[in-house]
């Protein structure tokens, strides 16, 4: 008799125990969580915004998460644990799934470009492959990003299959971004907008048919604060103010280092009035992280192709390793009448 109620009393410690972990893990979930919803209120110090700003790009991971500590609450039927992990869910989650779209239904004789963007990444030198592999997929437009002097000299020889190669890599320094097009150009530009950072290339692209199309390629700061400002922040704003000064149909590629429910990806969207790919592809990070390998469903989609006034991208993919920490992402783009 006493042994049975010693084991009972057991047993009930422990589920006590597992329910107070069970809560611990749920509020410290929710006041991760409440960062990003915090970040615009006013009179927060810029870095503070911006590590708040930050965790968004976590949510899918985070809504894991929620969504794994509900179906605890549910094996040990706490209800009330059960409602918390279901806001947690809606904080988490309702950001990234606005923030999706479906394929468009357009009309299947449509006009379509292939389109890349890369990061190849400063320390990559397996040039050979990524050769060989934009001459086996041969998109007609390629943004890439961290393009080094030795990358440039390793693409030179794709003027075969890109005549028109626009890079900042010599201009300035700390620019980096270059595009390949199968299109001549009516002309090019690269560097920083207007002298400030996000670095781009531009190019106005003839595609033929009288058609005409803007394309940019671009590569903004990483998310982290500075001692006193917040410079994706500030790059993001500034780059999508840029992109007002260009009429007619725009092609926006690049590792803009955030998922596009983020806030400074979000704003880049709705100020420059641009709509990125449907779906999530999460590209980052492709390597181990100091000599970690992140499973495939904890990397972040942080590269992006953006389009408006015409185009419009209906479809698009990951690609394979090629020496990056980033995979590359191909998208499909449809070019409607509205680009004319």
């Amino acid at each position: 008799m006493e042994n049975a109620v010693s084991t009972g009393t057991t047993r009930s410690r422990l589920w006590r125990a597992i329910s107070i972990l069970l809560w611990l893990a749920l509020l410290g979930l929710l006041g991760v969580l409440a960062l990003p919803w915090v970040a615009p209120l006013p009179g927060l110090p810029a870095p503070v915004r911006a590590w708040c700003a930050l965790v968004a790009n976590f949510f899918p991971a985070l809504t894991l998460a929620a969504f794994a500590l509900a179906l605890f609450g549910l094996i040990l039927r706490r209800r009330r644990a059960m409602a918390l992990a279901g806001l947690c869910l809606g904080m988490g989650g309702l950001p990234v799934l606005a923030a999706l779209h479906g394929s468009p239904q357009l009309d299947p004789e449509t006009q379509t470009l292939s389109v890349m963007t890369f990061n190849v990444w400063v320390g990559n030198d397996q040039t050979d492959r990524i050769v060989a592999y934009l001459r086996a997929k041969h998109p007609d437009i390629v943004f890439l990003e961290e393009v080094t002097e030795l990358h440039k000299q390793a693409f030179a020889p794709l003027a075969d299959l890109y005549p028109t190669q626009v890079t900042c890599h010599d201009s300035q320094a700390r620019c980096e971004t270059m595009i390949l097009s199968r299109f001549p150009a009516h002309w090019v530009r690269s560097g920083f907008i207007e002298g400030a950072a996000p670095p781009t290339a531009i190019a106005a692209l003839d595609l033929g048919g009288g058609r005409t199309l803007t394309a940019v390629a671009v590569h903004l700061a990483q998310p982290f604060p500075g001692r006193r400002h917040d410079p994706q922040r500030e790059q993001a704003l500034h780059f999508a103010a840029g992109l007002s000064g260009y009429a007619g149909p725009v092609l926006v590629g690049g590792d803009f280092n955030g998922g596009l429910w983020a806030r400074n990806q979000s704003d880049v969207e709705s100020i420059a009035g641009l709509t990125g790919e449907p779906g999530l592809h999460p590209s980052w990070p492709a390597i181990p992280i100091d000599g970690y390998r992140l499973p495939a469903w904890l990397r972040l989609p942080i590269d992006h192709i953006l389009a408006r006034g015409g185009p419009v991208v209906i479809s698009a993919k990951t690609g394979p390793k090629l020496g990056s920490d980033h995979l590359p992402l191909l998208a499909t783009v449809a070019l409607t009448d509205a680009g004319r």
